[in-house]
């Protein structure tokens, strides 16, 4: 929290033109939450992002390794699963979230997970028969959104053609609807968030999410 405090100060002391072209990179997920918070709150004090906020569910990433993703064992009932490809041998669609229902036994010692869809169809699948790079597990959070928010979305979304770890701003929020305008290009689009649920704010972000990104300057906050 107070080597946060220090990076937040420095940066807030960047005119807004500096700030836009200056990257905050952490090392892990646990500070990248903490910068954004305090970052958030300082524009919210300058007056840069708006004090009016609207809730909204978010799918992020349940830091599973590949190898986790293999076996049954790591899956839990708060965890979403999704998958890039079909898988048609087991009734599982491509871009469609799965929450986890829980565990069976196939036999042998052999566990399958249990995966419920929207409609609340269960079907068991077992994780050994999936490429883990076809895989992406997810946990429900909430975050709090507002005009002059920036955000990072965290997945790619073909539908939306975002890339992952692409940044935008927030322009307009009425309910789950925003008006985003990504940085590439300074596209502006509508997305319902309630419905594309893999982002998140967008003031830091790892060094892995940063990897092939272009900027003036980078504050890294390393312990």
């Amino acid at each position: 929290q107070e080597l946060a405090k220090g990076l937040v100060g420095e940066w807030t002391r960047l005119k807004p033109g500096n700030r836009a072209s200056t990257n905050i990179l952490v090392l892990e997920n646990a500070t990248r939450l903490i910068v954004n918070s305090q970052v958030r709150e300082a524009l919210q004090r300058e007056g840069a992002v708006d004090r009016q906020e609207v809730r909204l569910q978010i799918l992020a990433p349940a830091g599973m390794t590949d190898e986790e993703k293999r076996f049954a064992r790591f899956y839990r009932t708060e965890h979403i699963v999704r998958f890039s490809r079909d898988l048609p041998a087991v009734g599982l669609v491509r871009d469609t979230d799965y929450k986890v229902a829980g565990l069976s036994s196939a036999g042998g010692g052999r566990q399958m997970v249990r995966l419920k869809d929207g409609a609340g169809q269960e079907r068991r699948w077992d994780p050994r028969t999936t490429r883990a790079r076809s895989v992406a597990v997810f946990k429900a959070e909430e975050r709090d959104l507002a005009v002059g928010d920036r955000i990072q979305w965290r997945l790619v979304n073909k539908e939306l053609e975002v890339k992952n770890a692409e940044r935008g701003t927030v322009l307009a929020l009425e309910g789950n609807i925003a008006t985003i305008r990504w940085d590439r290009g300074e596209r502006v689009q509508q997305v319902d968030l309630s419905v594309h649920r893999t982002w998140d704010h967008g003031y830091s972000e790892t060094v892995y999410s940063s990897q092939s990104k272009t900027y003036d300057r980078v504050y890294a906050l390393a312990p």
